[in-house]
C-alpha cells in the first residue's frame, strides 16, 4: 500500500487530507491544522514553536539506521526533521525523493556551542538529518577503519560553526515537525 508510509499505524494511511477552511486551515480527524509554507516554518520557527501544522514538500532522505526521521527539502532555506510522534512507528524508504503532506506539531531543537564543542572533542559523526552524533556503530567503526572518521567528523562540526557564524546565535536551530500523518501526495 504505497500510501501507507507510517508502518505500524494504518490509521494514519488512510487519512484524507481536505475539507480546506479558506486557504489557512485544514480539517482532518486530528482537527484544524493552520496551514503555512514550509519555508515560513523555518523562517519563523519561534511563532510556530507548539503549533499544529500542515506543511508539505519533498522528502530527501529517510534514517538508513532506525527509519525514525526524514528529512523534508526546503528549497533555499534548509531542511525539516520529520519525526513520528509515536515512537514506535517508522518511515517507510519509499518515501525518499516523494512530494509529502505533513500534519504534526512544531518544535525547535537547539544545539549549543558548547555541545558542538563536545561532539568535536569525541570525533563525532552528525546525523544528516538531525546534526546529532551517528547511532550507527558499525558505520562509525568502518569510518574509523578506513581513516575518514576525523576528516568526515571536522566537516560536519565545521558546518555547524559555519551556520553559527552566518545566523550571528551561539546555537544551531533544528526545526522538527512532530508527525502525526505524512501521505504521499
Amino acid at each position: 500500500m504505497k500510501a501507507n508510509i507510517l508502518k505500524k499505524s494504518a490509521l494514519f494511511g488512510v487519512i484524507v487530507m481536505g475539507l480546506i477552511s479558506g486557504s489557512v486551515v485544514a480539517s482532518n480527524i486530528f482537527g484544524k491544522a493552520k496551514i503555512v509554507d514550509a519555508k515560513d516554518v523555518i523562517e519563523q520557527v519561534e511563532k510556530y514553536i507548539g503549533k499544529f501544522v500542515e506543511t508539505e514538500g519533498k522528502i530527501i532522505h529517510v534514517c538508513g539506521v532506525d527509519r525514525k526521521k526524514i528529512r523534508l527539502f526546503v528549497e533555499n532555506v534548509g531542511s525539516i526533521n520529520i519525526i513520528p510522534e509515536n515512537p514506535n512507528t517508522t518511515f517507510d524508504y519509499d518515501l525518499n525523493q516523494k512530494e509529502v503532506v505533513i500534519v504534526g506539531i512544531v518544535k525547535e531543537i537547539r544545539i549549543e556551542k558548547n555541545r558542538i564543542d563536545e561532539m568535536e572533542q569525541n570525533l563525532a559523526l552528525l546525523c544528516s538529518i538531525d546534526k546529532e552524533p551517528c547511532i550507527d556503530p558499525d558505520y562509525v567503526e568502518r569510518r574509523r577503519r578506513n581513516g575518514t572518521l576525523e576528516t568526515d567528523s571536522k566537516r560536519h562540526i565545521n558546518g555547524l560553526r559555519e551556520t553559527m557564524e552566518k545566523t550571528g546565535k551561539d546555537y544551531i536551530s533544528i526545526v522538527t515537525i512532530v508527525a502525526k500523518s505524512v501521505e504521499i501526495k
